[in-house]
């Protein structure tokens, strides 16, 4: 088992507005040694359009074991209201895609779990010196939570 100093865990900037997960990816591979360059990542995973499932199936072509919990199975259909999809129809064209790569997952060896994670099953999991989570969440849920926290902690003040 591969044990890496996680307090030594590589940062790399996003280079545009479509590349967190590639970019996720890329640091996870530093952190394990790998010289996996953005280029080699992009032709490998060749959407710039690219769900969570995408980079399940390039860290599996990779060699690693991975774990994909997601409380949406296929698709997010909630996502086609979101510009970034609307832009060009990327959406429509991404549905039929993403779909099939859901349920070819199992045949390829990848482990798909429709299923909510506790902080407590995260921290459980992370406890695991070989073990990284890549936790994708949409920064307007972030801004707003702070921002809902923040308002509450002056208000309880």
């Amino acid at each position: 088992a591969m044990q890496r100093d996680k307090q030594r865990f590589p940062h790399i900037q996003q280079k545009f507005d479509w590349d967190c997960g590639l970019i996720s990816c890329q640091m996870c591979l530093k952190w394990c040694g790998s010289l996996e360059t953005f280029t080699s990542l992009t032709q490998r995973c060749s959407t710039k359009s690219t769900w969570t499932i995408d980079l399940v199936y390039l860290l599996n072509e990779l060699g690693f074991k991975v774990q994909y919990n997601t409380i949406t199975w296929g698709v997010n259909e909630t996502h086609k209201d979101i510009d970034y999809y609307q832009a060009g129809r990327v959406f429509d064209r991404d549905r039929a895609r993403v779909n099939d790569l859901f349920e070819g997952a199992k045949d390829q060896g990848i482990a798909v779990s429709l299923r909510h994670v506790s902080m407590e099953d995260l921290a459980s999991s992370i406890s695991n010196p070989s073990t990284v989570a890549i936790i994708l969440v949409d920064n307007n849920r972030l801004v707003r939570g702070y921002a809902m926290a923040a308002a509450a902690a002056s208000t309880a003040a």
